[in-house]
């Protein structure tokens, strides 16, 4: 029954009031407003708060001059998207030197003609040595010729392969002066501008993704063996926002091998849907069984952000 009333809290068709703005109608009509911390007294769970999911602060592995910024602060990326570009001017040009040496044939085709001449040569005097016009000493040096030649053709072959190995080298070199979203996100913040000059490994861009957002819950000890607590089990967030809070379902992912002797706690990684881009860094609380039947009741009547999916009512979709 208990389980029955929360989906019926959390499904988007529910014959529920949600008001708007955290507010609740008394008998008089007039709103009563309840702050995101006033539901977590009943909701009692464990206080933490919400962060991105993946985060990375990324620089340049070279010093160079930032050219070109591609993308501004809030910008939705893709994963291997160009967003900072550095002077790689350079560097193109000997990509594109080694591309033109891969992709000419002239140095084999060269070698293969000497070695078919050396060839003739040899053959030629392989019959007058027959016929005693030629030498030894002139065979020889037609016959050693000859096999220098063979092995031009196979230094050329070495040398084809040798430009494509440089080939894939100044790519990655040129990769160096380019920096890519290393996953689906969106920019915190870009830290220089173009004509900046950076040091290696100096923080050039942030990138944060916000859905799913990751909350770090630090569970008692006993708490965490007594349940049994593990990857895939439910969790239940209400996030402190402005209108009053938002009520999410997410999952566990991770649970520490190591409790922490001092709290007496061990860290228990929750991932919850945030189609709706709330900013990670909002205090929240986590619990990981069904609220009680009284506080589910009281969310579904004057509660404002409610989803399964963890997506706030009227949201927009978004990373």
């Amino acid at each position: 029954m208990k389980r029955f009333l929360l989906l019926a809290t959390f499904s988007v068709g529910v014959a529920a009031v949600l008001v708007p703005t955290g507010t609740a109608q008394t008998g008089t009509d007039r709103p009563v407003t309840r702050s995101a911390s006033e539901w977590a007294e009943g909701f009692d769970g464990a206080p933490s708060f919400t962060k991105p999911s993946a985060d990375a602060v990324m620089g340049f592995t070279v010093a160079t001059r930032v050219t070109q910024t591609l993308v501004k602060g809030g910008e939705l990326v893709d994963e291997g998207q160009v967003l900072i570009r550095g002077d790689d001017g350079e560097q193109l040009a000997i990509l594109d030197q080694t591309r033109m040496r891969v992709e000419s044939d002239l140095t084999l085709r060269r070698a293969t003609k000497e070695e078919a001449l050396a060839k003739v040569e040899f053959e030629r005097a392989q019959e007058g040595f027959e016929r005693q016009g030629v030498s030894t000493r002139e065979l020889d040096r037609a016959r050693l010729t000859w096999e220098t030649a063979e092995i031009g053709v196979e230094t050329a072959k070495f040398n084809t392969q040798l430009e494509r190995s440089r080939l894939v080298q100044a790519r990655a070199l040129l990769d160096q002066y380019r920096i890519t979203a290393p996953f689906d996100g969106v920019v915190e913040e870009v830290y220089r501008v173009p004509g900046s000059s950076v040091d290696r490994t100096e923080a050039v861009i942030r990138v944060v993704r916000v859905d799913p957002v990751w909350i770090d819950v630090p569970v008692p000890t006993e708490e965490t063996i007594a349940r049994g607590l593990s990857d895939g089990d439910e969790a239940w967030v209400l996030i402190d926002t402005p209108d009053g809070g938002f009520l999410g379902s997410g999952k566990i992912i991770e649970v520490s091998p190591v409790a922490d002797f001092a709290s007496g706690t061990r860290r228990v990684r929750v991932e919850l849907p945030n189609p709706g881009r709330l900013p990670p860094g909002l205090r929240c609380w986590t619990r990981f069984d069904t609220p009680s039947e009284g506080w589910a009741d009281e969310w579904s009547r004057f509660g404002t952000g409610t989803s399964s999916g963890g997506t706030p009512t009227g949201s927009d979709p978004g990373r």
